[in-house]
């Protein structure tokens, strides 16, 4: 299965009855017929695969959830599925709207999607460094359509920085501006950060906590 971004602990409810831990899943780039170069590979699965993998946590009895979903249980708004999983996408690739998009469409299943939030960014220029073959990001309106879609946007910072190498200011904006543009952009609230690279420190999780995120996923 796909890298795991963190579990989130479930509270008893009246949805279920003994303390769950629901697996957050997390992806990046699905693909096709693209040549990968090894480091791009690393972060990317063929559409194939990710149609068997979605096929299995359907025979298993899983669904997919989002953070708001979850939100809502805690609340007592909602009832969680007896088998639930929150799966992710990193970075709003183009190929998560063009192929992941319809895949999880087929299984009846929905997603989060974190998003860099500087429209001005077309390419993933933060991995060119490291080797891995550019590739384009969703617009606007793809982004749109999966929100209309049922899909959660969360944030992935502004620009896709280390944000544990930045100095407090800079990283403040990084993580707070990106919620209000996205907030902006989805008329709807954004509660949901991801940390570019997985990376955090106490600094940074404090940064997060004080722009009003109600979650933020760190990878192991």
């Amino acid at each position: 299965m796909a890298p795991s971004h963190s579990d989130i602990s479930a509270q008893k409810g009246h949805a279920i009855g003994h303390p769950e831990r629901i697996k957050v899943l997390m992806y990046h780039r699905v693909v096709r017929d693209e040549v990968l170069t090894p480091a791009a590979g690393e972060y990317a699965i063929h559409a194939d695969i990710l149609r068997s993998q979605l096929r299995t946590l359907e025979k298993l009895g899983y669904t997919a959830i989002t953070f708001n979903d979850y939100t809502l249980y805690r609340s007592g708004e909602l009832n969680l599925p007896r088998k639930p999983v929150i799966i992710t996408f990193d970075d709003g690739y183009e190929d998560t709207y063009r192929l992941a998009f319809p895949l999880l469409g087929e299984y009846g299943m929905k997603a989060v999607v974190f998003v860099v939030a500087d429209t001005a960014i077309r390419m993933n220029s933060w991995d060119i460094a490291e080797g891995i073959t550019p590739a384009p990001l969703m617009t606007t309106e793809q982004i749109l359509e999966l929100h209309s879609a049922g899909f959660e946007i969360g944030s992935h910072s502004m620009t896709h920085q280390k944000l544990t190498e930045l100095p407090r200011e800079e990283a403040w904006g990084e993580i707070s501006r990106s919620r209000m543009l996205l907030e902006m952009m989805l008329n709807a609230p954004v509660r949901t950060f991801s940390y570019p690279y997985g990376l955090l420190n106490d600094q940074v999780r404090v940064l997060v906590k004080e722009a009003g995120y109600d979650f933020a996923c760190g990878v192991y």
